[in-house]
């Protein structure tokens, strides 16, 4: 996705989710990395946070949900549909945030700006009774679905894998901006 302002600057957006499964038996399967979709929500966050000058930690885009979904990927979507509440793969917040930035000069007094990548990774692992299928993940600002102030940043869809009982998985976005 890429943008021009009115003065021609481009900002482009890039991500892509990583997934990979660690069985009861110790075996990884990696499950391969994907580009994921842009949603407006996180459009419209990227968009307000040019100009971050100090905020609630509310605004920090560190929360990976995981779902079994059947729809199609729609950037305006505002739920991650099928999405966990139970079972160890409720919404959760990152294990890891790594960001990557190069800091310009901002003027006297106020907040340095930044740009560079994230990576956002979080470990789930299936605690419930009997096996789950996964193929979606969402990026949050909130552990708390469906509250006024939550943030649907982005969203991916994956070839569905079977998490058996204490099945892992692990998720790792990576996002950069340029």
């Amino acid at each position: 996705l890429s943008t021009a302002d009115e003065t021609g600057q481009t900002i482009t957006y890039h991500a892509a989710v990583c997934k990979t499964i660690t069985r009861v038996d110790g075996t990884v399967e990696d499950l391969g990395c994907a580009p994921n979709l842009f949603n407006q929500d996180g459009m419209n966050f990227t968009r307000d946070k040019l100009g971050f000058d100090g905020g609630p930690a509310s605004n920090i885009i560190n929360v990976i949900a995981l779902a079994n979904c059947t729809q199609t990927q729609v950037s305006s979507a505002q739920v991650l549909c099928a999405e966990y509440t139970t079972a160890g793969l409720a919404r959760a917040t990152a294990d890891a945030v790594r960001l990557n930035e190069t800091v310009k000069i901002a003027a006297e007094g106020s907040p340095p700006y930044t740009a560079g990548n994230w990576t956002i990774t979080k470990q789930f692992t299936n605690t419930g009774s009997s096996a789950l299928d996964v193929n979606a993940t969402g990026l949050f600002n909130t552990t708390t679905t469906n509250q006024t102030a939550e943030t649907f940043f982005a969203q991916t869809t994956f070839t569905t894998a079977t998490l058996q009982v204490n099945d892992k998985i692990n998720i790792t976005w990576f996002v950069w901006v340029t």
